[in-house]
């Protein structure tokens, strides 16, 4: 089973935990001594670009290692992460300085949301906390259904909360009363996340653990359409998983989605109806540009499909069983981190290496973020890198 897949793995029914992972350890040792997955071997590489560091934090020990890193967020001006002793910490993105932190009353357990005025982070506790930027203080908490390990999502408004209970909750931004919710069937076995929604058009979009795709009215909650992504096959609930947890990506009026054990499916944003699909297994994210989407499936490997028609134009294989994040695109290349502290640059024409560049001998497990043309990302070792391409 791959790392991914054996890490994120969360059992939502307390009557049938225990024999569920009895049957799920039993499964894994046989697998283990049978079928061991090897991460593959790295080739040496001919070519190197010129990568200049803008500056670098150490917040670790390296012999120390944090658990599974939270998605890092900039905006003009700052850096947003939270750090392995649960604190939001804001930094200066050109320098890395320090700028102010934040300490919530439970442990902060989702990414960082962001608008231009304000930010919010949800806690385990089930809470979400919102404050703005300006002021630096608390401006309201609100205690929702579950605990919440995406990040809330705002326009100027509205804030919109996804819960791994399967509640989504829209809150107003003035003072957090809710405003609606929508409420899905989490299947009895599912994986460790929920996927981040996305506003666009008055429209909330959202991927469900049951392996559909909602479209919902970002006013009322109503919804508009559904559609099913991933469909539920198999005799055992570890294969009936069919997970949307890869936040979908809207371009040009097209919604691309994709789901675990599943498929990659290209559907109309206004009415839900279906392009093209692909089979393709992930829960990890992608990234789509004018011609592809580029996606990386649950053993590593990145496929570049056409946007328009669903074609496979290039696949990428030499990653597998490496633990590698989602793609993110970067000026011409295509970036991917693994779990050995690599950053991989492909050509996104052709999908051939470029360049690598090794930041840490800990997990990069959350992809890096482009900003005003530098890159940003952490490591389970607590590196914190700021980098840009120079010029060639």
């Amino acid at each position: 089973m791959p790392r991914q897949e054996a890490d994120s793995l969360r059992l939502n029914s307390n009557v049938y935990a225990v024999m569920l992972l009895s049957a799920l350890m039993g499964l894994s040792g046989c697998s283990s001594k049978d079928t061991a997955l090897k991460p593959a071997e790295l080739k040496p590489l001919d070519s190197v670009l010129p990568i200049s560091r803008v500056w670098t934090r150490t917040m670790l020990l390296e012999d120390r290692r944090t658990g599974p890193v939270l998605p890092v967020v900039t905006d003009d001006q700052f850096f947003y992460w939270v750090d392995r002793f649960d604190r939001l910490q804001v930094q200066n993105k050109f320098n890395g300085k320090s700028v102010w932190s934040y300490i919530a009353d439970a442990p902060i357990s989702s990414a960082v949301g962001l608008n231009q005025e304000a930010v919010a982070v949800g806690t385990r506790d089930a809470s979400v906390v919102y404050f703005k930027k300006e002021k630096q203080n608390l401006v309201w908490k609100k205690k929702l259904s579950s605990e919440i390990i995406t990040a809330p999502v705002m326009t100027d408004s509205i804030m919109i909360v996804h819960c791994v209970d399967g509640k989504l909750f829209a809150l107003n931004l003035e003072d957090g009363h809710e405003l609606w919710r929508y409420e899905s069937k989490v299947p009895l076995l599912s994986l460790r996340g929920t996927s981040s929604p996305v506003i666009i058009d008055e429209t909330v979009l959202l991927g469900l653990s049951n392996g559909k795709l909602v479209a919902l009215n970002l006013w009322d909650g109503q919804p508009r359409w559904q559609v099913e992504v991933g469909t539920p096959s198999g005799r055992t609930e570890l294969e009936r998983m069919v997970d949307v947890d890869a936040r979908p990506v809207v371009k040009k009026g097209v919604v691309y989605a994709v789901s675990y054990q599943g498929r990659l499916v290209a559907l109309k944003l206004r009415t839900g109806r279906l392009l093209w699909s692909q089979e393709i297994s992930s829960s990890l994210g992608m990234v789509v540009d004018d011609d592809h989407v580029y996606v990386t499936d649950n053993e590593s490997v990145i496929w570049a499909i056409n946007r328009l028609t669903g074609k496979t134009n290039w696949k990428q294989a030499d990653l597998l069983n490496r633990g590698i994040t989602a793609p993110v695109a970067y000026q011409k290349y295509l970036l991917v981190g693994d779990a050995a502290g690599y950053v991989h640059w492909l050509d996104r024409r052709t999908g051939l290496f470029v360049h690598r560049m090794r930041h840490d001998h800990a997990e990069i497990d959350a992809s890096p973020v482009v900003s005003d043309d530098v890159l940003f990302l952490s490591t389970r070792g607590g590196v914190l890198d700021a980098v840009t391409l120079l010029a060639q």
